[in-house]
């Protein structure tokens, strides 16, 4: 059946307007993907961005291990220059006593630290 006077039939103006609605909705999927992206990239960004300025404020930062393993909730982290001996030996990240705060971690009372301080020469903060 042909529109009137047109000779467009009612098959092909079902099939442009399927294909319009399907390209509308990639459309607003692609843009709520892209807007996604976005957030991500600025929350990682302002994340990179404070580590970034905790280094800057923090450049005597003493070097501290942390356990990367599973087991009982992480408190603590120790000394890289004067470990204790509760301190894991294997599966430790190695990081600056800032980050490790900033985890909510406090230091081991164990590990030596008085020692490590004046080894590294950094200043006492308490």
């Amino acid at each position: 059946m042909e529109a009137q006077g047109t000779g467009v039939t009612r098959v092909w103006l079902e099939k442009v307007q399927e294909l319009t609605q399907e390209h509308e909705a990639l459309e607003a999927s692609c843009l709520s993907r892209h807007q996604a992206v976005e957030k991500w990239f600025a929350g990682r960004m302002k994340d990179l961005a404070e580590r970034r300025e905790g280094l800057f404020a923090n450049p005597e930062d003493l070097v501290v291990l942390v356990r990367t393993t599973q087991g009982g909730d992480l408190e603590v982290y120790h000394s890289a220059a004067g470990t204790c001996r509760r301190a894991p030996r294997v599966d430790v990240a190695r990081m600056l006593e800032h980050e490790a705060r900033r985890r909510r971690l406090v230091r081991c009372s164990a590990c030596s630290w008085p020692r490590v301080l004046t080894v590294v020469g950094a200043k006492v903060a308490s």
